[in-house]
């Protein structure tokens, strides 16, 4: 005799479809606001960043114009402030802040103070990249070419630097990677290159980070001193590093020097 198995009827498939459908309909939202919020906060800290290096070198210019051979006339209105029982002559100036001409805000500088600024620059004397392999404790010192093959025991390249007079027990420089342009052979800094947004102020630069956004292109290692009490100094580049990819007839990367005459193509 038979035994008759017990399955779900279709009444209990649908209602089970429609729960189902119901939670989703509660918890995608969620998710998608979860997500917008996330690239919200990251185009703000993005442009916050971004404007305050603007205000930074904007406030830098103007102290290098209230320089005794500057030409700072008709800007803004001089005052004299007491600051701890002394009375200091002072600039105020106004400006709008960057990307939300909504804003402003006023700041007040010293000639005096700008001048001290001016004489003691924060300057560096050295700006090199290190190649750092897995197979080996030793560092290959300012190297100009890394490979990223799949072969290589490369583990990270590394920005070195030395600048004179540095005594601030903070780490508060700048650290911009820059990449040269597609299809270009031989670039010149900065025309030929952009700055890989990815790497905003990183120091090292890992096998995969490489393979990601430079492989069969030059990178290079450009630092901004800055100390204790944030004035920025000269920016200061390394030599150019090309990043070595796997062959062009993997197929893999869309720019290659296939005929090994100089040029890179494009194989879309």
């Amino acid at each position: 005799m038979l035994k008759s198995k017990k399955g779900f009827t279709l009444s209990e498939v649908i209602i089970s479809i429609a729960l189902i459908g119901i939670l989703a309909a509660g918890i995608l939202p969620a998710f998608s606001a979860q997500l917008k919020m996330t690239i919200n906060a990251r185009k703000l800290t993005t442009e916050s960043f971004e404007a305050q290096g603007a205000i930074e070198e904007d406030i830098q210019a103007k102290k290098v114009l209230l320089l005794p051979h500057g030409d700072y006339s008709g800007e803004s209105d001089k005052k004299s402030l007491s600051i701890f029982g002394r009375t200091v002559s002072m600039h105020r100036v106004s400006k709008e802040y960057p990307m939300n001409d909504k804003k402003s805000f006023s700041l007040y500088l010293s000639e005096k103070l700008a001048e001290m600024e001016y004489r003691n620059p924060l300057v560096a004397t050295l700006v090199r990249v290190d190649e750092e392999r897995t197979d080996t404790s030793v560092i290959n010192e300012d190297v100009e070419m890394v490979s990223v093959r799949a072969a290589s025991k490369l583990k990270s390249v590394k920005g070195v630097y030395e600048i004179a007079d540095y005594k601030s027990s903070q780490d508060l420089n700048i650290y911009r990677w820059y990449r040269s342009k597609e299809g270009i052979s031989d670039p010149k800094y900065p025309d030929d290159f952009e700055f890989v947004d990815a790497w905003r102020y990183k120091k090292s630069i890992n096998k995969d980070e490489l393979k990601e956004y430079a492989v069969n292109r030059y990178i290079i290692l450009a630092l901004i001193p800055v100390d204790k009490s944030g004035l920025r100094g000269d920016e200061k580049t390394s030599k150019r590093i090309y990043v070595q990819g796997e062959e062009w007839r993997s197929g893999i990367f869309a720019w290659v020097d296939k005929n090994l005459d100089g040029e890179y193509k494009d194989l879309n």
